[in-house]
This record gives C-alpha cells, sequence and structure tokens, in this order.
C-alpha cells in the first residue's frame, strides 16, 4: 500500500526471510561462512543461535541458495516431534523410497541409511537443517545423535545443522547430552547489530526496494528511536520501520520524523521509547511551570489593569510625534498591523516579474522566443516540466537540495559529449552578445526537446550548435555523502553506497565491501565503466555515478526511451 507512495517497488520490511533481503553484517558474513564451512568439511554437528529476531533463519535460507548442486538438504521447521515422526519427516523431505511402516523407527533408520549409502557412492551430499532446535526433546536429540553413526571410513554421511536460541546452548551443556554436544564441530551465537549497523541494514533494506539514491526516508533521529527501542534486533526493526512508513504515509509526509518514530516503537512493541517517556516527563515538567507562570502573570496583569491609562501615548524615536499605541485586539490579543506596514509586507511577497524578452523581429526569432535571459527561470521551467516539486516554481538551485535535486555547472566540447550526460539541462547560448537559456528536456532522434511557457518544442542541435557555448548546468539527484571522486583506500558512507548499488546492479545478496574502497570494487567500477564508454580507472567520479543511476533507475533522464521511468 504505501510502497507506492515512496516509490517503491515493493514493501522493504517484511518479516519474511527472503535471501535478497538478506544484510550481511559481520557477524552474519562469519556466521554464513561457519555454516558453509561445516557443510562443506564432512563435519558432524553445526550450531548456529542467536536472539529471536537476529536473521537466524534468513541466513539459513542463504545457505540454501549457496549448496552445491550435488546436496540433498531436508530442511526441518517444526521440532516438537518425537523421535519416529522426526525420521518419518526427514524421510519425506529426502524422498527416501522404500519405506514400508512409518510408525517403526527401525524401518525408517534402514532406509535412511541405504539413502545415505546410495548418495555417497553417487558423489552427493545430505545436510539436515533443523529450525528451532531448543525446542527438541533430549530423546529425540538423542536419535539425532544416533544418526551422526551412520559414517564411511573417510566421512559422515549426514551433516546437521541446529539453529536455536540461545539456550540451546545450555540445554546442550546438560551432562546427558555430553555426547552429542562433543560431535559438535562449529559453534557461532548472532549478536544483534550496533546502530551505524542498524541504519546501514535500514538503508539496504529501501535501495534493495527501489528506493531512489538521492533519498532518505529515515532522518538520523529516527533511527537512533528505532535502534535504542528495538535493541538491534533485525525482526523488531522490520516491524517498527513498516509501522513507522505507515504512519509517515498516513500523515502525508515525505521522511520518518521523531514523532513518528515513537508512534511506530509504541504500536510496535507496545511501549514507549525512551525518547516519548523522556518527553512525558518534560512535559509534565513544563505544564506545571507554565501553570505557576500563568498564576502570576494573571496577579500582575490585574495590578497593571488598575494603575495604567488605556491606549497611552507612545514617541516615535524616528519623527519625534507623539503617536497613541494601538489597542491590543480583546479577541486575538494581536497588536493590529499598519497599513504602511502591510503595503510593503505585500510588496516584499509579490511576484517576480518575467525577465524573458518579448519575441523580437529580428533574425533566429524562435531561439529567442524559447530562450530566457534569466538562467534561474529557465531552471524552473525544467523544474516544472520534470513534476517534481508541484506547486513550488521558485525553489532555484539554492534550495533544489531540500528536495534531492542539486545544479551541476559543466562543459561539453560536442552534442554527443552532451548527451552522455544523459540529464536533463540548461544551454547556456550566445546571440548578439547576449545570454540566453534554454531549458533542455530531452534528446530524441537528434534532436533537441526545449520547453518554454510549459510547451514543447524540438530543436536542431545543428541549428543551435552555432550559439552553444558549450556550459551546460544539469539537474540530478545525488546519491548521500556524494564526493568528487571515490578511489582504492577511501573508507566512507559514499563507498557504501557505491558497494551496496553494484549488489543491486549485479543482483548479488552480498556487496563486495562495506565502507572501505577495496581492490575487488575497483575491478568492479573499472568493468563497469568500460561497458558504458568510459575510462576504465576504476576512480568513481560524477560520470560514473550518473551512469549507476541509470542503472539503478533513480534518476532523471535525457534519453526519450528512458522516460517516465523516473
Amino acid at each position: 500500500m504505501y510502497h507506492q507512495y515512496f516509490g517503491l517497488k515493493e514493501a522493504p520490511f517484511s518479516i519474511a526471510p527472503n535471501p535478497r533481503y538478506l544484510f550481511m553484517s559481520r557477524r552474519h558474513k562469519e556466521a554464513l561462512a561457519h555454516l558453509i564451512y561445516g557443510v562443506s568439511h564432512g563435519g558432524g554437528f553445526v550450531l548456529l543461535t542467536g536472539e529471536v529476531g537476529t536473521g537466524k533463519t534468513t541466513i539459513s535460507r542463504c545457505l540454501l541458495r549457496q549448496l552445491p548442486k550435488n546436496t540433498d538438504v531436508a530442511y526441518i521447521l517444526n521440532p516438537y516431534l518425537n523421535s519416529t515422526e522426526l525420521l518419518a519427516s526427514i524421510c519425506d523431505e529426502l524422498k527416501v523410497d522404500g519405506v514400508k511402516d512409518t510408525s517403526s523407527l527401525k524401518d525408517l533408520s534402514d532406509q535412511l541409511h541405504a539413502f545415505l549409502l546410495k548418495n555417497h557412492s553417487q558423489g552427493r551430499n545430505t545436510v539436515l537443517i533443523i529450525d528451532e532446535a531448543q525446542h527438541l526433546g533430549y530423546q529425540v536429540m538423542e536419535q539425532i545423535r544416533l544418526l551422526t553413526n551412520l559414517e564411511t571410513d573417510e566421512k559422515k554421511l549426514l551433516q546437521i545443522i541446529f539453529i536455536g536460541q540461545p539456550e540451546l546452548n545450555e540445554i546442550l551443556a546438560k551432562p546427558e547430552l555430553r555426547q552429542l554436544a562433543q560431535r559438535i564441530t562449529a559453534r557461532f551465537h548472532i549478536d544483534p547489530l550496533t546502530l551505524a549497523e542498524t541504519k546501514a541494514y535500514i538503508r539496504h533494506r529501501m535501495m534493495i526496494a527501489g528506493l531512489p539514491a538521492n533519498r532518505s526516508i529515515f532522518t538520523p533521529t529516527a533511527v537512533k528511536i528505532i535502534f535504542q527501542a528495538c535493541q538491534g534486533i533485525p525482526r523488531l526493526i522490520n516491524v517498527t520501520c513498516d509501522r513507522a512508513l505507515l504512519g509517515t504515509y498516513t500523515h502525508g509526509l515525505n521522511q520518518v520524523d521523531k514523532e513518528i518514530a515513537q508512534s511506530a516503537v509504541e504500536e510496535a512493541t507496545g511501549k514507549k521509547s525512551g525518547s516519548a517517556l523522556n518527553n512525558s516527563r518534560l512535559a509534565i515538567a513544563t505544564a506545571s511551570v507554565l501553570s505557576l507562570t500563568v498564576l502570576v502573570l494573571t496577579f500582575w496583569l490585574g495590578y497593571q489593569y488598575l494603575h495604567l491609562e488605556p491606549n497611552p501615548l507612545t514617541e516615535d524615536t524616528n519623527t519625534g510625534e507623539i503617536q497613541r499605541t494601538p489597542a491590543i485586539n480583546a479577541e486575538t490579543g494581536a497588536i493590529p498591523t499598519s497599513t504602511s506596514q502591510q503595503d510593503t509586507q505585500t510588496a516584499s511577497t509579490s511576484a517576480e516579474p518575467d525577465s524573458r524578452p518579448a519575441p523580437p523581429a529580428q533574425i533566429l526569432p524562435d531561439i529567442k522566443t524559447l530562450g530566457y535571459l534569466n538562467k534561474a527561470q529557465a531552471l524552473n521551467e525544467l523544474q516544472r516540466n520534470l513534476n517534481v516539486f508541484a506547486g513550488d516554481l521558485n525553489p532555484v538551485c539554492d534550495r533544489l537540495g531540500n528536495y534531492g535535486v542539486q545544479c551541476r555547472d559543466e562543459n561539453a566540447t560536442s552534442w554527443l559529449e552532451f548527451k552522455s550526460y544523459n540529464r536533463p539541462s540548461v544551454l547556456e547560448l550566445l546571440i548578439e552578445h547576449t545570454s540566453y537559456y534554454l531549458a533542455v528536456a530531452e534528446f530524441s532522434d537528434n534532436q533537441l526537446i526545449v520547453v518554454s511557457n510549459a510547451q514543447r518544442y524540438p530543436l536542431s542541435p545543428f541549428e543551435l550548435g552555432q550559439y552553444w557555448t558549450g556550459k551546460f548546468t544539469l539537474l540530478w539527484q545525488p546519491p548521500q555523502g556524494f564526493e568528487a571522486l571515490a578511489k582504492l583506500g577511501d573508507k566512507s558512507n559514499y563507498v557504501n553506497w557505491i558497494a551496496q548499488s553494484f549488489a543491486v546492479i549485479d543482483q548479488r545478496a552480498e556487496a563486495l565491501t562495506d565502507y572501505t574502497f577495496t581492490k575487488p570494487l575497483e575491478t568492479r567500477v573499472a568493468v563497469f565503466q568500460g561497458d558504458n564508454n568510459l575510462e576504465p580507472d576504476g576512480i568513481v567520479g560524477l560520470r560514473t555515478v550518473l551512469k549507476m543511476n541509470d542503472y539503478l533507475n533513480n534518476d532523471f533522464s535525457l534519453d526519450s526511451n528512458l522516460q517516465g521511468r523516473n
């Protein structure tokens, strides 16, 4: 519902364990590495634990996508089973044939053993994954231990992964399960996210869902409130962020602010955020002080009313004339504004006159008529054509930043170079020693589509070429933290954006790096540049970012074939 309001392809904070949204924090990367190691080296048991909602199941789903094709997997989601039911479920998952009596523990064990031996002879691996393993009974765990006795001289026939909450470690530490505990070859515990990781996690999921690179929906204060309330637990973060986006949509806002975040925390967790509690205490204290102040002020005003003359005379310090102070409005408490003041205010807010010249009768009347003498007005015309700032036609460049848009002055030596920037622009023309500014919204079929007075006109580059100075101002949507250059060895949030963007472009579950510009990222950038007719130097500059935004569908476009995707 709300995701279309924010320009997203889908809701970004579903609690379903979608591997495409897996955020690989340092601990998640280590956890996945432990699982892959345990499976690929033929060990007995691998143990993965973590608090509720830290992403254990999502990591296991990611593991399934990375297992070799010669692997058969039995994934048990319901651990509330007795020994016979567990073996029957494993046989069902592995599609074991020949089981005649599913109520016979011996028949199930024999057929499973035969299946594992056959798989081994064919060079196939077999993996058993049990989720929520802390709910397994002692007798069931003992039966699972017996499964690890199925082995050859070289390796175990069945690799087992236990996934559970922290109490699983306490259960396995009991004396009666010591034989099982001794067979665990790899253990790993997933910690909650830090504040920095929470910020990156939210940003990551928004980008996967299609958030434009220039936008930030969650303010830093909102992220901090969500982190403090959720304690870095991804599932709670998902639920809270989902409620926050819904609340922002309901109120018609563009960002999740402090108040929305606090309301979302209360709805998602059933408790007020720390900030909300502090605000409540502050509100009570403020109310007490205000009550006392009103009481004192009432007595003071009563005293003044009895001793002061109404409508007193005052001296104008500028003219020396004596004037009577205007009476306070009894209903509103406001002092009336003089007519001269109102006139001044009206004059200061009047609209700026159009500086575009009237169509002259000289040569080239079309170009002069379509151009503007004021570059700011040409930018406003371009902005109106983009239809991104409805109702506000005077932001120009110094205020466009509030909308996540920037003006950037550039130079080009040819129309081909200008077109490679692929952004709506204002061209500078010099006609008869006078500068004109032309708003170009599209480059189609070797024609420039110029917008003027809310109309669109085609012009030939050849016709404009002799008057264009090579200067132009483009409108674009830079990513957060944009820097002029990013290169090998740099460390910043901008580098993280570059890495995450390539993960989206390449449809990878994991980025090549995080905040450090590494050699693999440099190589990926160089390949991308070579594929897009840019110098393959591995350094991310403006032209590379513009092309990345084209792939991410995050920016305006000058190409008519790409129009309407922003």
